[in-house]
């Protein structure tokens, strides 16, 4: 009977640290790793979304989706970037669902 209460046990343990592997994957998503200052053109960009440091990544960064469904990654604090999002924002408000993360 030892033997069988053993396995079981085992096979359960097995399958919890399965499940908890699985969910801490399913709740990580990509992150910008780096920003770059080059200046995208607005008639790449479909729409943009927000990483920020409390969503478990290690920078703040706009993250613009391109029509080739590139991701391209800015810095928040330059005047184009918010330029571009404000611009997106007036002109392609419809796009936003696009990007939520």
């Amino acid at each position: 009977m030892a033997p069988t209460t053993l396995i079981i046990f085992l096979l359960v343990a097995a399958v919890c640290t399965i499940h908890q592997v699985t969910s801490a994957n399913q709740m990580a998503f990509d992150c910008c790793l780096s920003t770059k200052d080059k200046k995208i053109p607005y008639k790449n960009v479909k729409c943009y979304s927000l990483q920020t440091t409390t969503q478990g990544c290690y920078i703040d960064a706009i993250v613009f989706l391109t029509h080739k469904h590139r991701h391209l990654c800015a810095p928040t604090n330059l005047p184009w970037v918010k330029e571009l999002m404000a611009k997106l924002d007036k002109n392609k408000p419809h796009l936003k669902k696009y990007c939520s993360r």
